[in-house]
């Protein structure tokens, strides 16, 4: 229904299981190209990329590999822009350099009340947000996202604790 540019997929979902949805995903001729990428406490990415998966990971997900991977997949749409609002330094910086790393053109604030002020000003592909922000935290910006006509449709990647950089 939302005609999504990729998603992010969990295995243990209730009334149907993650496997069975990238099965009807797959066989969706308006979905098949869709990136698919399983995050999950099930450790099985060879049955994920059998299904069709771009990318397997295994909770607890790095968030700014996943970001990257992400970014990548929807690397060939023109630039894909993404607001991050994350009130850590160290994190807001390492999931910039992920998206960056994968293409996107990155905007970046440390507290959700800039947050929503900038995505009413721009368009953006994706919005990332620390779900844990001090004063306005996630779950109030994703409220607020929703209730805007110029965001309500806007994709929100909500995650919480600390990104680990790769080495």
């Amino acid at each position: 229904a939302h005609a999504p540019d990729a998603i992010v997929l969990d295995i243990g979902l209730p009334d149907i299981d993650g496997w069975e949805v990238i099965r009807r995903i797959k066989a969706d001729d308006r979905l098949a190209g869709v990136p698919v990428f399983f995050a999950s406490i099930i450790d099985d990415p060879e049955a994920g990329m059998a299904l069709g998966a771009n990318d397997y990971f295994v909770k607890p997900v790095d968030p700014a590999r996943l970001l990257r991977a992400l970014a990548s997949a929807i690397a060939t749409r023109p630039t894909p822009r993404v607001l991050v609002v994350d009130h850590d330094d160290a994190v807001r910086q390492a999931i910039e350099d992920g998206l960056r790393a994968g293409g996107a053109d990155v905007v970046a604030c440390a507290d959700g009340r800039e947050g929503l002020a900038m995505s009413r000003l721009g368009e953006f592909d994706l919005i990332v947000c620390d779900m844990q922000s001090p004063e306005v935290d996630g779950f109030s910006l994703l409220a607020a996202i929703e209730r805007e006509p110029a965001t309500r449709h806007t994709p929100v990647l909500g995650q919480r604790g600390r990104a680990q950089p790769e080495h």
